[in-house]
Protein backbone atom coordinates (compact mmCIF):
# COMPACT_ATOMS: atom_id res chain seq x y z
CA UNK A 1 0.00 0.00 0.00
CA UNK A 2 1.11 3.28 -1.00
CA UNK A 3 2.19 5.32 2.28
CA UNK A 4 0.26 8.31 2.91
CA UNK A 5 1.26 11.82 2.67
CA UNK A 6 1.26 13.09 6.36
CA UNK A 7 1.45 16.97 5.31
CA UNK A 8 -1.83 16.50 3.25
CA UNK A 9 -3.36 14.41 5.58
CA UNK A 10 -2.74 16.96 8.28
CA UNK A 11 -3.77 20.04 5.68
CA UNK A 12 -7.35 18.29 5.23
CA UNK A 13 -7.55 17.29 9.07
CA UNK A 14 -7.38 20.83 10.01
CA UNK A 15 -9.24 22.00 6.84
CA UNK A 16 -12.30 20.47 8.36
CA UNK A 17 -12.13 21.51 11.73
CA UNK A 18 -12.16 24.59 10.64
CA UNK A 19 -15.15 23.61 7.98
CA UNK A 20 -17.17 22.21 11.62
CA UNK A 21 -16.31 25.62 13.37
CA UNK A 22 -16.90 28.22 10.89
CA UNK A 23 -20.81 26.21 10.78
CA UNK A 24 -20.66 26.31 15.02
CA UNK A 25 -19.74 30.26 14.71
CA UNK A 26 -21.73 31.39 11.72
CA UNK A 27 -24.51 32.31 14.25
CA UNK A 28 -22.55 35.17 16.00
CA UNK A 29 -21.83 36.90 12.77
CA UNK A 30 -24.77 38.84 13.62
CA UNK A 31 -22.78 40.99 16.09
CA UNK A 32 -20.78 41.82 13.30
CA UNK A 33 -17.22 43.56 14.45
CA UNK A 34 -14.66 40.94 14.74
CA UNK A 35 -17.39 37.98 14.71
CA UNK A 36 -17.96 38.78 10.75
CA UNK A 37 -13.93 39.55 9.96
CA UNK A 38 -12.83 35.79 11.43
CA UNK A 39 -16.09 34.67 9.96
CA UNK A 40 -14.66 35.79 6.72
CA UNK A 41 -11.48 35.36 7.12
CA UNK A 42 -12.08 31.44 7.73
CA UNK A 43 -14.18 31.70 4.34
CA UNK A 44 -10.95 32.77 2.18
CA UNK A 45 -9.26 29.39 3.57
CA UNK A 46 -10.74 26.48 4.08
CA UNK A 47 -12.73 25.33 1.49
CA UNK A 48 -10.75 27.26 -1.19
CA UNK A 49 -7.72 25.12 -0.16
CA UNK A 50 -9.82 21.97 0.73
CA UNK A 51 -10.72 22.01 -2.92
CA UNK A 52 -7.56 23.01 -4.16
CA UNK A 53 -6.79 19.79 -2.55
CA UNK A 54 -9.59 17.65 -3.91
CA UNK A 55 -8.20 18.43 -6.99
CA UNK A 56 -4.47 17.30 -6.79
CA UNK A 57 -6.00 13.81 -5.78
CA UNK A 58 -8.57 14.26 -8.78
CA UNK A 59 -5.45 13.15 -10.89
CA UNK A 60 -5.73 9.21 -10.93
CA UNK A 61 -9.63 9.66 -11.32
CA UNK A 62 -9.87 11.51 -14.66
CA UNK A 63 -6.46 9.78 -15.80
CA UNK A 64 -7.91 6.32 -15.46
CA UNK A 65 -11.23 7.16 -16.71
CA UNK A 66 -12.91 6.95 -13.14
CA UNK A 67 -14.30 10.01 -13.03
CA UNK A 68 -17.92 8.80 -14.23
CA UNK A 69 -18.23 6.71 -11.33
CA UNK A 70 -17.01 9.13 -9.16
CA UNK A 71 -19.68 11.57 -10.59
CA UNK A 72 -22.67 8.93 -9.52
CA UNK A 73 -20.89 8.22 -6.67
CA UNK A 74 -21.23 12.22 -5.41
CA UNK A 75 -24.46 12.19 -6.97
CA UNK A 76 -25.69 9.50 -4.59
CA UNK A 77 -24.33 11.36 -1.60
CA UNK A 78 -26.23 14.17 -2.49
CA UNK A 79 -29.12 12.54 -3.04
CA UNK A 80 -28.96 10.72 0.00
CA UNK A 81 -28.66 13.35 2.62
CA UNK A 82 -30.78 15.73 0.86
CA UNK A 83 -33.60 13.27 1.15
CA UNK A 84 -31.76 12.56 4.79
CA UNK A 85 -31.79 16.70 5.57
CA UNK A 86 -35.43 16.70 4.64
CA UNK A 87 -36.52 14.05 7.22
CA UNK A 88 -33.78 15.80 9.99
CA UNK A 89 -35.38 19.23 9.89
CA UNK A 90 -38.77 17.68 9.80
CA UNK A 91 -38.00 15.16 12.67
CA UNK A 92 -36.82 17.88 15.05
CA UNK A 93 -38.74 20.50 14.44
CA UNK A 94 -36.38 22.67 12.71
CA UNK A 95 -38.91 22.95 9.84
CA UNK A 96 -42.87 22.81 10.68
CA UNK A 97 -43.57 20.71 7.75
CA UNK A 98 -41.52 18.17 5.16
CA UNK A 99 -40.46 19.36 2.22
CA UNK A 100 -37.53 17.77 -0.33
CA UNK A 101 -36.18 19.72 -3.01
CA UNK A 102 -33.12 18.72 -5.13
CA UNK A 103 -32.99 21.99 -7.05
CA UNK A 104 -31.84 23.88 -3.88
CA UNK A 105 -28.97 21.67 -2.04
CA UNK A 106 -29.46 21.93 1.52
CA UNK A 107 -26.89 24.01 3.52
CA UNK A 108 -23.21 22.58 2.71
CA UNK A 109 -24.41 20.37 0.07
CA UNK A 110 -23.78 22.27 -2.77
CA UNK A 111 -19.85 20.56 -2.81
CA UNK A 112 -21.53 17.43 -3.34
CA UNK A 113 -23.11 18.35 -6.66
CA UNK A 114 -20.22 20.66 -7.32
CA UNK A 115 -18.07 17.54 -7.15
CA UNK A 116 -20.33 15.77 -9.36
CA UNK A 117 -20.28 18.96 -11.84
CA UNK A 118 -16.03 19.56 -11.67
CA UNK A 119 -15.66 15.71 -12.71
CA UNK A 120 -17.88 16.31 -15.47
CA UNK A 121 -15.97 19.89 -16.94
CA UNK A 122 -12.48 18.54 -15.55
CA UNK A 123 -12.34 15.12 -17.74
CA UNK A 124 -14.17 17.97 -20.74
CA UNK A 125 -11.15 20.19 -19.78
CA UNK A 126 -8.03 17.79 -19.00
CA UNK A 127 -6.55 18.00 -22.48
CA UNK A 128 -6.52 21.63 -22.73
CA UNK A 129 -3.16 23.20 -21.17
CA UNK A 130 -3.63 24.86 -17.62
CA UNK A 131 -2.46 28.13 -19.19
CA UNK A 132 -5.56 28.40 -20.91
CA UNK A 133 -7.91 26.34 -19.53
CA UNK A 134 -7.67 28.17 -15.69
CA UNK A 135 -7.49 31.94 -16.97
CA UNK A 136 -11.10 30.64 -19.20
CA UNK A 137 -12.31 28.93 -16.03
CA UNK A 138 -11.38 32.13 -13.88
CA UNK A 139 -13.23 34.63 -16.45
CA UNK A 140 -16.54 32.01 -16.72
CA UNK A 141 -16.16 32.17 -12.74
CA UNK A 142 -16.36 35.91 -12.31
CA UNK A 143 -18.68 36.73 -15.93
CA UNK A 144 -21.25 34.28 -14.30
CA UNK A 145 -22.12 36.45 -11.60
CA UNK A 146 -23.80 38.62 -14.19
CA UNK A 147 -26.19 35.93 -15.46
CA UNK A 148 -29.57 36.49 -12.92
CA UNK A 149 -30.86 32.80 -14.25
CA UNK A 150 -27.80 31.13 -12.36
CA UNK A 151 -28.18 31.11 -8.64
CA UNK A 152 -28.22 28.70 -5.83
CA UNK A 153 -30.58 26.37 -8.27
CA UNK A 154 -28.41 22.88 -8.53
CA UNK A 155 -25.22 25.46 -6.77
CA UNK A 156 -24.40 26.24 -10.35
CA UNK A 157 -23.03 29.70 -9.51
CA UNK A 158 -21.14 28.52 -6.82
CA UNK A 159 -20.18 25.23 -8.57
CA UNK A 160 -18.27 27.84 -11.01
CA UNK A 161 -16.85 30.49 -8.53
CA UNK A 162 -14.82 27.60 -7.04
CA UNK A 163 -13.99 25.60 -10.41
CA UNK A 164 -10.83 27.41 -10.61
CA UNK A 165 -9.20 25.80 -7.05
CA UNK A 166 -10.24 22.24 -8.12
CA UNK A 167 -8.86 22.46 -11.74
CA UNK A 168 -5.94 24.36 -10.35
CA UNK A 169 -5.30 21.44 -8.11
CA UNK A 170 -5.60 19.36 -10.89
CA UNK A 171 -2.91 20.64 -13.09
CA UNK A 172 -0.48 21.06 -9.79
CA UNK A 173 2.77 18.96 -10.14
CA UNK A 174 3.32 15.91 -7.91
CA UNK A 175 5.63 17.22 -5.93
CA UNK A 176 4.29 21.05 -5.33
CA UNK A 177 3.12 20.76 -2.10
CA UNK A 178 7.27 20.24 -0.54
CA UNK A 179 7.68 24.12 -2.16
CA UNK A 180 5.56 24.71 2.11
CA UNK A 181 7.32 22.00 4.04
CA UNK A 182 10.50 24.54 5.36
CA UNK A 183 10.54 26.69 8.10
CA UNK A 184 11.19 29.61 6.18
CA UNK A 185 7.69 28.93 4.42
CA UNK A 186 6.55 28.64 7.97
CA UNK A 187 7.16 31.95 8.98
CA UNK A 188 6.43 33.62 5.22
CA UNK A 189 2.41 31.66 5.68
CA UNK A 190 2.24 33.16 9.08
CA UNK A 191 2.42 36.38 7.40
CA UNK A 192 0.39 35.57 5.05
CA UNK A 193 -2.79 35.43 6.92
CA UNK A 194 -1.81 38.24 9.76
CA UNK A 195 -1.85 40.39 6.19
CA UNK A 196 -5.20 38.45 4.83
CA UNK A 197 -6.59 39.31 7.81
CA UNK A 198 -5.69 43.14 8.15
CA UNK A 199 -7.26 42.96 4.74
CA UNK A 200 -10.64 41.42 5.88
CA UNK A 201 -10.87 43.93 8.87
CA UNK A 202 -10.21 46.78 6.37
CA UNK A 203 -12.87 46.14 4.20
CA UNK A 204 -15.87 48.21 4.36
CA UNK A 205 -19.40 47.08 3.18
CA UNK A 206 -18.45 43.26 2.68
CA UNK A 207 -21.53 40.62 3.08
CA UNK A 208 -21.27 36.82 3.13
CA UNK A 209 -21.98 36.61 -0.59
CA UNK A 210 -19.00 38.11 -1.31
CA UNK A 211 -17.16 34.57 -0.07
CA UNK A 212 -19.39 32.15 -0.53
CA UNK A 213 -19.80 32.95 -4.45
CA UNK A 214 -23.87 31.27 -4.28
CA UNK A 215 -25.38 34.36 -5.85
CA UNK A 216 -25.35 36.02 -8.88
CA UNK A 217 -24.28 39.43 -8.30
CA UNK A 218 -27.59 41.54 -8.55
CA UNK A 219 -28.68 39.68 -5.46
CA UNK A 220 -25.96 40.98 -2.82
CA UNK A 221 -24.87 44.27 -4.39
CA UNK A 222 -25.90 47.95 -4.75
CA UNK A 223 -24.25 47.94 -7.39
CA UNK A 224 -23.95 44.88 -9.37
CA UNK A 225 -21.60 46.08 -12.44
CA UNK A 226 -18.88 45.92 -9.57
CA UNK A 227 -18.79 42.92 -9.23
CA UNK A 228 -15.99 41.28 -11.28
CA UNK A 229 -14.01 43.25 -9.13
CA UNK A 230 -15.36 41.87 -6.32
CA UNK A 231 -15.40 38.75 -7.03
CA UNK A 232 -11.64 39.25 -8.44
CA UNK A 233 -11.08 40.71 -4.75
CA UNK A 234 -12.01 37.41 -3.09
CA UNK A 235 -9.62 34.84 -5.58
CA UNK A 236 -6.67 37.38 -4.81
CA UNK A 237 -7.54 37.15 -0.44
CA UNK A 238 -8.13 33.36 -1.35
CA UNK A 239 -4.89 32.97 -3.17
CA UNK A 240 -2.79 34.51 0.20
CA UNK A 241 -5.10 32.76 2.32
CA UNK A 242 -4.61 29.47 0.31
CA UNK A 243 -0.49 29.76 -0.20
CA UNK A 244 -0.49 31.43 4.02
CA UNK A 245 -2.39 28.22 5.33
CA UNK A 246 -0.17 25.71 2.96
CA UNK A 247 2.83 27.48 4.77
CA UNK A 248 1.68 26.70 8.55
CA UNK A 249 0.08 23.05 7.80
CA UNK A 250 2.58 20.55 10.45
CA UNK A 251 4.62 18.33 7.51
CA UNK A 252 5.30 15.68 10.55
CA UNK A 253 2.95 12.56 11.47
CA UNK A 254 1.06 13.44 14.57
CA UNK A 255 -1.64 11.81 16.16
CA UNK A 256 -4.50 13.66 14.33
CA UNK A 257 -2.83 13.21 11.01
CA UNK A 258 -4.53 9.70 10.55
CA UNK A 259 -7.97 11.24 10.21
CA UNK A 260 -7.03 13.69 7.66
CA UNK A 261 -7.62 10.26 5.47
CA UNK A 262 -11.54 10.49 6.33
CA UNK A 263 -12.43 14.21 5.80
CA UNK A 264 -15.49 13.22 3.56
CA UNK A 265 -17.67 11.74 6.57
CA UNK A 266 -17.14 14.52 8.96
CA UNK A 267 -17.77 16.92 5.82
CA UNK A 268 -21.46 14.92 5.27
CA UNK A 269 -22.21 14.42 8.98
CA UNK A 270 -21.15 17.56 10.99
CA UNK A 271 -23.78 19.39 10.02
CA UNK A 272 -26.43 17.50 11.68
CA UNK A 273 -24.97 17.46 15.19
CA UNK A 274 -23.92 21.30 14.22
CA UNK A 275 -27.90 22.00 13.77
CA UNK A 276 -29.12 20.59 16.72
CA UNK A 277 -26.77 22.00 19.41
CA UNK A 278 -27.03 25.29 17.47
CA UNK A 279 -31.25 24.72 18.24
CA UNK A 280 -31.42 24.29 21.69
CA UNK A 281 -27.78 26.01 23.22
CA UNK A 282 -27.77 29.34 22.98
CA UNK A 283 -24.32 30.12 21.37
CA UNK A 284 -25.04 33.67 20.90
CA UNK A 285 -25.06 34.54 24.31
CA UNK A 286 -21.06 33.85 24.58
CA UNK A 287 -18.66 36.53 23.66
CA UNK A 288 -16.09 36.14 21.91
CA UNK A 289 -13.02 34.38 23.64
CA UNK A 290 -15.34 32.14 25.18
CA UNK A 291 -17.11 31.33 21.88
CA UNK A 292 -13.86 30.74 20.05
CA UNK A 293 -12.81 28.10 22.90
CA UNK A 294 -16.19 26.60 22.89
CA UNK A 295 -16.12 26.02 19.24
CA UNK A 296 -12.91 24.98 18.93
CA UNK A 297 -13.54 22.15 21.76
CA UNK A 298 -16.73 21.29 19.77
CA UNK A 299 -15.09 20.91 16.18
CA UNK A 300 -12.05 19.44 17.02
CA UNK A 301 -13.77 16.92 19.03
CA UNK A 302 -16.86 16.19 16.06
CA UNK A 303 -13.95 16.14 13.72
CA UNK A 304 -12.18 13.38 15.67
CA UNK A 305 -15.13 11.12 16.02
CA UNK A 306 -16.53 11.81 12.68
CA UNK A 307 -13.50 11.01 10.81
CA UNK A 308 -12.50 7.76 13.17
CA UNK A 309 -12.08 3.94 11.83
CA UNK A 310 -14.83 3.06 13.86
CA UNK A 311 -17.56 5.80 12.02
CA UNK A 312 -15.95 5.20 8.78
CA UNK A 313 -17.04 0.98 9.30
CA UNK A 314 -20.61 1.96 10.29
CA UNK A 315 -21.35 4.36 7.42
CA UNK A 316 -19.13 2.54 4.38
CA UNK A 317 -21.83 0.28 3.09
CA UNK A 318 -24.15 3.01 2.85
CA UNK A 319 -21.90 5.78 1.48
CA UNK A 320 -20.33 3.26 -1.25
CA UNK A 321 -23.96 1.96 -2.22
CA UNK A 322 -22.89 3.98 -5.50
Amino acid sequence: MKERDSYLDNAKFILMVLVVFTHFFMGMTEKRGVYEDLYYLLFTIHMPTFILISGYFSKNVVNQGKWLRKSYHFLWLYVLFQVSYSFFYYATGLEASFDLTFLIPEWSLWFLLSMVFWYVWLYSLRKIPAAISIPISIVVAIMIGYFPEVGRELALQRACVFFPYFLIGYHLPKHFFDIFKSRTMRYLGLAALFILFIYVVKIDGANKYWFFGSKPYHDFMDFPEFGALIRGLFYLLSVIGVCGFLGVVPTNKYWFTKYGANTLNVYLFHGFIVKLLRRYFPFEAISFIPAIITFSFFALGLTVLLASERFKKWTSSLLNLF
